[in-house]
């Protein structure tokens, strides 16, 4: 793991916020304020308004390496 990697990590090793940026189906760029956590194995744990419960990211990037 690289020196910003485990910066990245430490920093979510608890919550805390962070925004989630897409783009959306009509080409424009799509950014919400989301509450995020890490677990040992890299997978990013995530929160949303209105959302009845969490949703875990095992993505391309952290989780691969």
């Amino acid at each position: 793991m690289s020196a910003l990697e485990e910066k990245i990590f430490e920093k979510m090793k608890e919550y805390t916020l962070a925004s989630f940026a897409t783009i959306a189906e009509d080409n424009k760029p799509w950014t919400r304020y989301v509450v995020v956590k890490a677990d040992e194995q890299y997978r990013i744990e995530y929160y949303m308004m209105n959302m009845p419960k969490p949703e875990i990211w095992e993505g391309e990037g952290l989780a691969q390496k």
